[in-house]
């Protein structure tokens, strides 16, 4: 069942990086996303996030990574975009470059609405139209073009 990744992303989960280590970026934008949804403990997310992509990396190929990991501080799913136009290495399984970090935080439980979000935003991001837009476009009209 595919699900509505346009629900869960806001303007202000949307972030331009410059290139820099993995993981530094991966800090970054965990906290930007934890200070912009109010989370309590923004190093509890940002923990969650860079042991999780310690333990595999989530770069899924065709300069897409996903990083993901299930927190307490939030109810819902958030979806939090990091564009990287230079792109970064990212051990990812086709070892290309990543220029698109789709980050998802996840509320405990809710395993199967996560598995069919996550599916809808791979399957989003790896069309090569909707790539260049998560990429190019500015964070109001990329929301706009959401499906």
């Amino acid at each position: 069942m595919e699900m509505n990744i346009k629900k869960y992303i806001r303007e202000d989960l949307i972030f331009d990086l410059k290139a820099g280590e993995k993981l530094n970026i991966l800090k970054e934008m965990a906290g930007s996303i934890a200070d912009a949804a109010g989370f309590g403990s923004r190093e509890a997310f940002v923990k969650d996030i860079t042991d999780r992509e310690k333990q595999l990396s989530t770069g899924i190929g065709l300069g897409i990574a996903v990083p993901h990991a299930q927190t307490e501080e939030t109810d819902d799913f958030l979806v939090g975009i990091g564009r990287i136009r230079e792109g970064i290495l990212f051990e990812s399984i086709d070892d290309k470059p990543v220029h698109i970090i789709i980050m998802i935080a996840r509320p405990v439980g809710r395993q199967k609405d996560y598995i069919n979000l996550l599916a809808s935003v791979v399957s989003y991001a790896k069309n090569k139209g909707n790539f260049n837009r998560l990429l190019k476009e500015n964070p109001q009209k990329l929301i706009e073009s959401l499906k």
